[in-house]
């Protein structure tokens, strides 16, 4: 029964930060223009979060507030802006008998929407800028293997190993772009457009190695689950022990779960995989561990040496040489207060990023990798269960990526509307009603296109499983002590 109720508790918050924060967004964005419009004292025909039919609503002051079934934005119908019948309905009145507007008007109406949005975001910030967000500190590699998976069963080079890098080294940029954080590491390869005079990828990495700055070229490979870039690394990450097993070297050495484990012979350690290599090369010679244990007074920092032995697990020949522990890792993190500005700054440079790699020809990043309504619903569900700090900086990127896209020059969208004011303004004569009719249905259908076929690739990457992991019991057990 408790279980059932924190599961409803569970979905019953994750829906409240849904409706909050991504409804929220469109509403703001719609609360702009209507607010705007009513400034600008332009006719108003109906107020609607969704498109389609009317599920919900009310009327006041002739104006139509209502809920629409199709959860794909909003709008605010205004016909003496732009005559979208076709998409947003008939009006009450004929467009002949409205007076025309202001070429400042249509601005002003128009953009509006984007302004609300981008002050939404600052708001927002300011909160964020209070609460403090979390980010990792770890921008050095901590895992690199030799080789890395590109399809079921078909293995490559590790285009980092290849190119040079190896554990322990600080990414400082990526293509000429700072790097600050591991998610900047991924999202700038995912995102690269560099290719060779031959055709191959190309990302220009600068690392820092024991004190000394380092350039090379790297060639990404494409990652198989979901289609962009990769070299195959991982961040560094504080290694601890998370169990031990009787009778090998790390509990008969006075080691302990929960231990973390910093240095093996004064090198410092960059994660489990690190620390497996360097106890497997050991040829069984004592380790010197530099661990930290919490204790009575706060942490202490001791040393213990273990001598590894040669083992094997019972479903394998393979023999190498272990001290009988389970590896756990987690990623340090820091609570850094930024300013809106600043964090502002870091979203429209990640959404200029975004774009400049959907139009680049040589980029493998495509618009199937958008994110619709159904995967941003589904993103703010699983970051709710994290928090509503977490919620807040993802309605933060929502809320400035939704001001940049309303004003790309695009029939049916803000940026749209302000294009076709300004050639009229230009030319001196109105946009044909027919012309800009046909263009803003034409439009409307290949945006709605757009919308269903990113929601199509959203919901197939909600029913995307994992891969089942093999059940069988696998146990570590000495060389000396295996049956003949």
């Amino acid at each position: 029964m408790e279980n059932l109720f924190s599961i409803i508790s569970d979905w019953a918050w994750a829906a409240l930060m849904v409706v909050l924060f991504f409804g929220g967004s469109i509403f703001v964005h719609e609360l702009g223009h209507f607010l705007a419009a009513k400034w600008r004292g332009l006719h108003i025909e109906r107020f609607s979060i969704g498109f389609g039919p009317r599920l919900f609503g009310w009327k006041k002051d002739g104006i139509d507030y209502r809920v629409s079934l199709l959860p794909l934005g909003g709008y605010v119908a205004l016909p003496q802006l732009a005559d979208m019948k076709g998409i947003e309905g008939e009006n009450s009145v004929d467009l002949i008998e409205l007076p025309p507007i202001s070429y400042a008007s249509k601005v002003i109406v128009s953009v509006a929407g984007a302004v609300f949005n981008i002050l939404f975001a600052l708001v927002l910030g300011l909160i964020l800028w209070f609460t403090g967000v979390e980010r990792e500190e770890a921008t050095t590699i901590g895992a690199i293997s030799d080789k890395i998976e590109i399809r079921e069963g078909e293995f490559v080079e590790n285009p980092a190993m290849a190119a040079g890098l190896r554990i322990g080294d600080k990414i400082l940029s990526i293509d000429g772009e700072e790097i600050r954080s591991f998610e900047d590491i991924f999202i700038s390869i995912a995102l690269g457009s560099g290719v060779t005079e031959d055709g191959k990828r190309k990302a220009i990495i600068t690392y820092l190695r024991n004190g000394e700055v380092f350039t090379t070229n790297v060639n990404p490979v494409l990652n198989p689950d979901h289609e962009l870039r990769m070299i195959g690394i991982n961040p560094n990450r504080t290694t601890y022990l998370s169990s031990l097993t009787e009778g090998f070297p790390a509990k008969e050495a006075g080691l302990f779960p929960g231990d973390t484990i910093k240095k093996i012979d004064g090198v410092t350690i960059y994660g489990p995989q690190h620390l497996t290599t360097v106890i497997r090369e050991s040829q069984g010679t004592p380790l010197r561990f530099t661990i930290e244990r919490e204790g009575s007074e706060g942490i202490e920092t001791m040393e213990i040496v273990v001598t590894p032995v040669l083992s094997k697990f019972n479903l394998s020949e393979e023999q190498f040489y272990a001290i009988g522990a389970g590896l756990g890792a987690m990623i340090e993190r820091y609570t850094a207060h930024i300013n809106p500005i600043a964090l502002s700054i870091d979203v429209v440079k990640r959404t200029y990023q975004t774009l400049r790699s959907l139009i680049s020809q040589g980029s493998d990043a495509k618009l199937k990798d958008m994110s619709g309504p159904v995967g941003i619903t589904n993103i703010i569900v699983k970051t709710a269960a994290i928090g509503i700090v977490r919620v807040m900086e993802i309605a933060l990127m929502i809320n400035i990526s939704l001001a940049i896209f309303n004003l790309l020059p695009i029939p049916v969208l803000d940026g749209g509307h302000i294009a076709f004011a300004t050639i009229a303004k230009i030319t001196g004569k109105p946009i044909p009603p027919n012309f800009a009719a046909t263009i803003q249905g034409s439009f409307m259908i290949l945006l709605f296109s757009f919308m269903l076929y990113v929601t199509f690739h959203d919901v197939g990457r909600l029913f995307t499983r994992e891969p089942e992991t093999n059940s069988q019991p696998v146990r570590l057990i000495k060389v000396e002590d295996a049956p003949a």
